[in-house]
């Protein structure tokens, strides 16, 4: 499971788990480009919209400023949890300035980064994917009768 308060799906949507201790910065960075879907107790769902984008224009945010908050929180939490390569995946990994931006970064960091082809880029159904094949070329297997559960916690891929 990520260690930051932020999912950011292909579907445009941004999960924001509430309870986290830095749900209310992270709400105050993307309330400027995106909008309130859905508020339940736990988890509330933000949209990426052409009118969210609109107004964060309108309001003096531009593309780079939403890169710059995508990718500092990709490296606070790479810096938070000591890993020593970074990913994108979903529809944000095929914006071509974000990809540029976090390999740049990366570069600066020391890190790993290999962003996916773009035609992996379009759904999340590649990510979990991918999830699978780290835990099977690291030797882990399980039976025909696991339960899944769709939004819970993904853990460890080391």
């Amino acid at each position: 499971m990520t260690d930051g308060p932020l999912i950011v799906q292909s579907d445009h949507t941004l999960l924001l788990e509430i309870d986290h201790p830095q749900a209310q910065e992270c709400r105050r960075e993307i309330a400027v480009f995106a909008e309130l879907e859905r508020s339940p107790e736990h988890v509330h769902t933000y949209r990426l919209t052409k009118l969210g984008l609109w107004n964060a224009r309108a309001a003096g945010h531009d593309a780079e400023a939403i890169v710059d908050t995508l990718t500092a929180k990709l490296f606070a939490a790479a810096r938070r949890t000591h890993v020593r390569a970074v990913y994108l995946a979903g529809g944000v990994a095929a914006n071509g300035g974000l990809r540029d931006r976090v390999a740049a970064e990366a570069e600066r960091r020391g890190l790993h980064f290999r962003p996916p082809e773009r035609v992996y880029c379009t759904d999340n159904a590649a990510m979990i994917a991918y999830a699978g094949y780290c835990h099977f070329l690291a030797g882990k297997r399980d039976s025909l009768a696991l339960d899944s559960f769709p939004r819970g916690p993904v853990t460890s891929w080391r």
